[in-house]
């Protein structure tokens, strides 16, 4: 069971335009799912959940549905970014204050860069260490290309944690954001969306 409300951890890094959608604090409704396609669902902030790191209400992933430690809560930026830009991350994470580890783990976010055609890269936004029911903020920035592609066709972003024996731990984010840092810099790069 959760303690007092834990802070929210403030976003101090670069910021741009927002991009909203996929940017949420999870208080409408929408349809969000594990890396594996299995349903994470919108959890109002109360005594035996926990509080919300922003608003009243977190994304929760359960565990009994994560099918592996890379299959966390993921978003898409696929139908939103532009090629060649480059984007700040940012996501207040922690595990489920119902079911969280009695020792703390690790919790990292991860960016899928998929050629259309062709490779696929997974790069590291961004991690931290220990991490109990603890409000945290793993934030990073990525660019939106890869070297000898001429377009993505997909860009997401999806949590990691650390696989326990039997069970997988149900993970809880809020405060998702994503910011465009180079719109409005004057930088050449095609202006239709992937």
């Amino acid at each position: 069971m959760p303690g007092p409300d834990s802070v929210c951890p403030s976003y101090l890094g670069a910021t741009g335009e927002l991009l909203s959608p996929p940017s949420t604090g999870f208080e409408e409704p929408g349809s969000w799912t594990t890396l594996t396609a299995k349903p994470c669902s919108s959890t109002v902030a109360n005594a035996s959940t926990g509080n919300a790191c922003s608003g009243s209400a977190f994304l929760t992933c359960n565990g009994a549905v994560r099918q592996a430690p890379w299959d966390g809560p993921v978003m898409t930026a696929t139908p939103n970014f532009i090629q060649g830009h480059t984007y700040a991350v940012t996501a207040a994470l922690r595990y489920s204050p119902e079911s969280a580890p009695t020792t703390a783990s690790p919790l990292a976010i991860t960016c899928i860069r998929i050629c259309n055609g062709g490779a696929t890269d997974y790069s590291s936004i961004g991690s931290v260490a220990y991490s109990t029911y603890e409000w945290v903020r793993i934030s990073g920035e990525v660019t939106a290309s890869l070297a000898g592609c001429s377009a993505l066709s997909e860009f997401r972003f999806y949590v990691n944690t650390v696989a326990k024996q039997e069970t997988y731990d149900s993970v809880d984010m809020d405060d998702f954001r994503i910011y465009d840092l180079t719109a409005g810099k004057g930088v050449s790069s095609p202006t239709h969306h992937y």
